[in-house]
This record gives C-alpha cells, structure tokens and sequence, in this order.
C-alpha cells in the first residue's frame, strides 16, 4: 500500500512538474532562444540591406586605411629605407578585410546555425541532468498523511512557481529578444568595424568586434544552461524536506516527521523555488554575456 501511494505521489509531481515552474520558463526561452524558424524573411532582408548599404564605405575606409599605413611608413622611415613587406603587409590585411565584408553574411548564417546548434546539445545535456535521479530524495514509503503531505507540497510550490516564472518568462523573455536584437544590429554594421583591420591586424577594433559576434553563437545557448542550473540548485534546496518524508531506515514517512523535521528547508525551498530562482534566471542574461565578452575580449 505504501509503495503504491509512493508510486502515485511520484506520478502526480512529475505531472505537475512536467507543466509548471521551471519548465515552463525553460519551454518560453526554449521558442525564443533558436533563430531557425523565430525569423521571419523581412527582418532578414532588413538586416542584409543595411548591411549591403554600408558595404562601399567600408571597402573605400578599409582601402584608405591601407594606404594611410603605407604612407606613414615611408614618412617615418623614410622612402630609401622602406622594404617591400612595408607596403605588401597593408594590402595583404586590406584583401584579407575585403574578404570578411564580403562574406560576413555567410558567415553571420553561419553563426545564426551554430547558436542554435549549441541551444540543442544544451537542452540534451540539461534534460540528461535533470533525469539523474540526485542521490538521497527518494523516498521508499509514505503512508497516507505523508503521500497527502507530498502532494500538498508539489502542487503549492508548482502553483506559486509557475506565477512567479510566467512573470520571470516575460522579463526573460525581453532580454533574449535585446539579446538577438544586438546580434542583428552587430551585423549591420560589422563592415564598418572589420574596415579598420586594414590597417590594426589582429589587435584593430574590427577583429575584436568579430570576436564578439563568435562569441555570441554561445551566449542564447548559455542562457538556456543558467536556467538548467539555477533549477537544479533549487531542487538540491528542497532535497532535505522530501528526505524527511522517508525518514530513517525502515522507518515509513508521516506528515509529523515531514514538519517537525523539514519544514524550515521546506519554506526556504520554496521561497526559492517559487521567487528566488525565476527572477536568479533573468539575471543571469547578464552574467552569461559578461562571462562570453571576458572569454572573446
């Protein structure tokens, strides 16, 4: 009898589980976060006009660039001690510059499939962590009152969650959306920053901004993985209330043991559960991007 109120219990919270709380805001970042299929054909031809649009100047900048470097050469040396690498080294970077322009919308497709390459093997790997079964929370037997206790408890805590994560999806939800919003306007104007590689090289503004693109195939991905872990942190919370459940050895969980030794772990896990963690994943848009930019600066 105890095994099969326990067997039920399970059943009903995954139910819940499966269409509350966490799962809900990971399911809204999930349909925001891919851009196969989330953009439309008109924000394309947007973005790809103005960036055809800027493409001439950043082929005239980038060429100037060049040749400005050449000129300040024989300036500073002077035109009898000048090598032929001081004036093959400008054009070489200006035709590696010419390169990236014309191709920089390839490659931003590139990176678009990347980003949402990386969201998939994300998604897999949080779902593998979240079917790991974390060692100590089950619980053998339960008689009525602990069964009723458990169920109690999942449907409060599903219920405020999924309040609190609706009002967190949409906060979420803003942030992805400027986060792809900044991508599209990077490449916009990527020819104008890749123009001063002509006369930088590998430490010019340009390389430095492409770098940042590179690094923004990993940041609609990194979201979707802070969300996974501030979860899994939250349910690590609540780990001691359900132990309770079960109690020690042979002995088959009641609701007095439940309250007498859980309850404070309860509230804590569910204030978080509930509030903490929804509003923890929101801000974590920030941190991801700030950890990316440290890697790509």
């Amino acid at each position: 009898m105890y095994g099969i109120l326990n067997a039920l219990g399970d059943f009903i919270g995954n139910i819940i589980g499966h269409f509350f709380g966490y799962n809900l805001l990971a399911n809204m970042a999930l349909n925001l976060v891919k851009w196969n299929g989330n953009t439309n054909d008109a924000t394309y031809t947007l973005v790809t006009g103005v960036y055809e649009v800027i493409v001439p100047f950043a082929l005239a900048l980038s060429f100037g660039f060049a040749i400005l470097e050449i000129l300040s050469t024989l300036t500073r040396q002077g035109p009898e001690n000048v090598t032929i690498s001081a004036i093959i080294f400008p054009l070489i970077k200006m035709t590696c510059t010419w390169y990236l322009i014309y191709n920089g919308l390839t490659i931003v497709g590139y990176l678009m499939g990347g980003s949402d390459w990386f969201v998939d093997e994300i998604r897999e790997l949080g779902e593998d962590a979240m079917a790991i079964d974390t060692p100590g929370t089950d619980i053998p037997a339960l008689d009525l009152a602990g069964f009723l206790a458990k169920l109690l408890i999942n449907m409060v805590i599903s219920v405020l969650a999924t309040l609190f994560c609706a009002i967190a999806g949409i906060l979420l939800g803003l942030q992805i959306i400027s986060v792809k919003i900044e991508f599209l306007i990077r490449t916009m104007f990527m020819p104008l920053a890749l123009c001063t590689i002509s006369n930088g090289g590998a430490q010019s503004a340009g390389m430095r901004y492409f770098k940042k693109m590179i690094g923004s195939m990993f940041t609609l991905g990194g979201v979707i993985a802070a969300i996974y872990l501030v979860k899994l942190l939250g349910d690590g919370i609540m780990t001691s209330f359900f132990n309770a459940l079960s109690g020690d050895g042979d002995f088959v969980g009641s609701v007095e043991t439940a309250l007498s030794d859980g309850i404070p772990n309860f509230f804590a896990g569910a204030f978080f559960s509930a509030f903490i963690g929804p509003f923890t994943c929101v801000s974590c848009v920030s941190i991801v991007k700030a950890a990316i930019n440290d890697a790509f600066s």
